[in-house]
């Protein structure tokens, strides 16, 4: 019938997405177990105890969690060599800071991922820096010896249930990944978080959009970008 889609397709350009930052000028100051840093357009607050950022915003604080290093993820059937040794090592980590250092705009956080039977499991090191109305995250890690690879290594942090409203540059509007993508197009899709989560019959590892280059979370009064 006219109008039907028979097949689709994509192509993209490589470029840049970096919003370029902005200098600002910053305070850090230490209030109990917290840093706290401000610049124009930006408050946060560090746990010096974790190296988690508990608090990020200007007015509000965003964060319903803090944001903290994760190595953790849904395990599939594909895991279940690994799943003993990850569930003993990884699952319960707690994230330490060992050493905590402030220069200009930058806070570097050393540290380390440890549950409470075993020895560190990851060593990491933080690096935030503080930008006019935003925040750079760098990480760079190594695995103890007793790990073999990690289930996944990034950030995670929570944002309150009315940050509903979804904007991302990926491959969509279904889940994609790396080995799963060609039904897909990479292009910029909104849509609602609740409409995102895929219901497996065994509950797994799903919604991924593969290579998302930016994404925007937003409650309809504020909206969080993250690129990468």
């Amino acid at each position: 019938p006219a109008g039907h889609e028979l097949a689709h397709a994509g192509w993209t350009q490589e470029r840049s997405f970096a919003t370029p930052p902005a200098p600002t000028r910053c305070t850090f100051t230490q209030q109990g177990r917290y840093l706290v840093g401000q610049a124009k357009g930006l408050h946060i607050a560090i746990d010096r105890a974790s190296g988690e950022v508990v608090r990020l915003g200007t007015e509000d604080n965003l964060l319903h969690a803090p944001l903290r290093l994760n190595v953790w993820r849904a395990p599939t059937d594909n895991d279940i060599n690994c799943l003993p040794k990850w569930r003993d090592t990884l699952l319960h980590a707690v994230q330490e800071a060992k050493e905590i250092a402030v220069s200009g705009n930058t806070v570097t956080v050393k540290g380390y991922l440890a549950t409470a039977h075993y020895m560190p499991s990851v060593y990491f090191t933080l690096v935030y820096t503080l930008h006019e109305g935003g925040l750079g995250v760098a990480l760079s890690w190594q695995c103890a010896e007793f790990i073999d690879f990690l289930p996944r290594i990034g950030l995670y942090f929570a944002l309150p249930k009315a940050f509903e409203g979804v904007r991302y540059y990926g491959y969509g509007p279904c889940e994609s990944y790396i080995d799963r993508r060609l039904a897909c197009v990479k292009n910029v899709y909104s849509d609602r978080v609740g409409n995102m989560e895929v219901d497996y019959v065994k509950p797994q590892e799903n919604g991924s959009h593969f290579d998302t280059e930016w994404l925007e979370v937003t409650d309809g009064a504020h909206t969080l970008r993250a690129e990468g």
